[in-house]
C-alpha cells in the first residue's frame, strides 16, 4: 500500500492511510517489580506490528528506581526483525544524563536508579519482516532487591508506521 498522491488535498478517509497512523499504549498503572532480574514484558507496553512494514518508535518511560536494583530493558520483536538508530537517554548517576545506542534483541540497557522518579527515553527504527506479532518492552531489576523497581503509569510505547 502507498501514500495517497501528493496532489490530494483535503481530508482523507480512513481506509486510504489503513496501515499508515500512529499507534500508541500508555500505562494505565504502576508495575512494581522486586527480587528480580528476570526480564519480563510489561502488561501495559505491548503492541502489534504488522510484517514488512517501518516504523518510527519513540518510549517514554517514568522509572522509579533504588540505587541497588537499577532498572535493566530490552525490546522484542516478531522473528527477523531490526532496530537501527537504537538509543535512549537516561537519567544517570555520575551525570544528569546517559546516553547509549544497543541493537535490538542482542543487549539488555541499564538505567541507575537513585531513589526517585526518573526519565528514560528510548527511539529508534523498527523494521519488520514476514511475520506480524507484538513488539514488547520487557524490564526488571539489574540487582535483585527486596526494594521494588516500578515503571510509572503514563510511560507510553508509540510507533508511526513510515513504510
Amino acid at each position: 500500500m502507498s501514500y495517497p498522491p501528493a496532489a490530494v488535498v483535503g481530508p482523507q478517509r480512513a481506509s486510504a492511510l489503513d496501515g499508515y497512523r500512529h499507534l500508541g499504549v500508555y500505562k494505565t498503572g504502576d508495575t512494581s517489580r522486586t527480587s528480580t532480574t528476570t526480564l519480563t514484558a510489561d502488561p501495559h507496553l505491548s503492541i502489534a506490528v504488522a510484517a514488512n512494514a517501518v516504523y518510527t518508535l519513540v518510549i517514554r518511560l517514568a522509572i522509579n528506581a533504588g540505587a541497588t536494583p537499577d532498572f535493566k530493558w530490552d525490546l522484542t520483536a516478531p522473528g527477523g526483525a531490526t532496530i537501527s538508530d537504537y538509543s535512549y537517554l537516561a537519567w544517570g548517576a555520575v551525570s544528569l544524563h546517559d546516553y547509549g545506542t544497543l541493537p535490538l534483541l542482542s543487549s539488555v540497557g541499564v538505567a541507575v536508579g537513585d531513589g526517585n522518579v526518573r526519565p528514560l527515553t528510548l527511539w529508534g527504527t523498527l523494521v519488520t519482516v514476514g511475520t506480524a506479532a507484538n513488539l514488547d518492552l520487557r524490564w526488571a531489576q539489574n540487582t535483585s532487591s527486596g526494594t521494588a523497581t516500578i515503571l510509572k503509569a503514563g510511560s507510553s510505547l508509540s510507533l508511526v508506521r513510515i513504510g
